[in-house]
């Protein structure tokens, strides 16, 4: 029997798009904390095979923030109606409460300083060998994906999300984030 702390490092999804017979997409997410390199990091992810997204963690509240907007890219790229043109980028896109594509990438993407992020790899093979790809270019401590919490900026997401201080009183702040992501297409924020 495998260990729960080793289990909990990772989260592998599978997700059929299609169930007759055509796109199925798995999902892996990794949380790494205090990384070194950041500023090539990405090209060099590219460069050896490893195409994946690098999410700010501060912005994140949860795991399931995230799955909400995977299963969202992965669905508008086999509906082939994209916002964005890869889907990484639409992961981005879809945890944004604009429709920015570019305030989207500046508040999730990666920045020079960030040292904590969440790794989220897509892939229609067996993504076990991406995953040890990218933990061999990645400097820095592979983490539960349990502690991401402790890494959120509930006040910049509040600010970001434009939240009203009677809404989370009465909620939380997880339910108003993933609110706004769903209904970003039907609801104009000003």
């Amino acid at each position: 029997m495998a260990d729960a702390s080793f289990l909990c490092k990772w989260l592998k999804i599978l997700f059929i798009a299609d169930k007759g017979g055509g796109v199925v997409k798995r999902m892996q997410l990794q949380l790494i904390n205090n990384l070194l390199y950041r500023l090539p990091l990405h090209g060099k992810l590219l460069k050896h095979g490893v195409e994946c997204h690098l999410i700010l963690c501060p912005m994140i509240v949860s795991t399931f923030q995230v799955l909400v907007a995977v299963n969202r890219a992965v669905r508008a790229l086999r509906r082939k109606s994209m916002t964005t043109r890869s889907v990484y980028a639409e992961i981005i896109f879809n945890l944004s409460p604009t429709k920015s594509i570019t305030d989207s990438l500046k508040r999730f993407g990666l920045g020079d300083d960030d040292q904590n992020i969440l790794a989220v790899v897509i892939d229609e093979s067996d993504i076990s060998t991406l995953v040890d790809k990218l933990n061999s270019q990645v400097k820095g401590q592979i983490c539960m994906l349990e502690e991401i919490n402790m890494l959120t900026d509930e006040e910049n997401i509040i600010k970001t999300y434009k939240m009203k201080s009677s809404e989370i009183q009465k909620g939380n702040i997880e339910d108003s984030v993933i609110s706004r992501m769903a209904c970003k297409d039907f609801l104009v924020m000003n």
